[in-house]
């Protein structure tokens, strides 16, 4: 079967479109609630501006917030979404309130 010039083209286009779209959404900072790496210069921060990565109480990960905690809709980072029994820490360990002994 021999491809002509125009299907080769075509989808060689395609290919290079679906990349872009790939590169441009990776590019998107963090949107509020969205977790981050707290270990990011502030300078290359993952967050959208406006928001900073932090880590709410009683949650043991770190998500975009704005500075002002209490006053997110957000469950993540107003604390609501990270109940102290449902949480483990990242190396997967259980926290304290687990009384399973694992």
């Amino acid at each position: 079967m021999k491809f002509s010039d125009f299907s080769i083209l075509s989808v060689l286009s395609r290919l290079c479109a679906a990349s872009v779209l790939v590169l441009l959404s990776a590019c998107a900072g963090g949107n509020e609630g969205e977790r981050c790496n707290p270990n990011v210069p502030a300078s290359d921060s993952e967050c959208n501006p406006g928001l900073t990565c932090q880590q709410p109480l009683p949650c043991v990960e770190n998500y975009c917030c704005p500075a002002k905690l209490s006053a997110s809709s957000d469950p993540h980072c107003n604390g609501t979404a990270c109940t102290a029994a449902s949480q483990t820490d990242v190396s997967g360990d259980a926290t304290l309130t687990d009384a399973s002994g694992d």
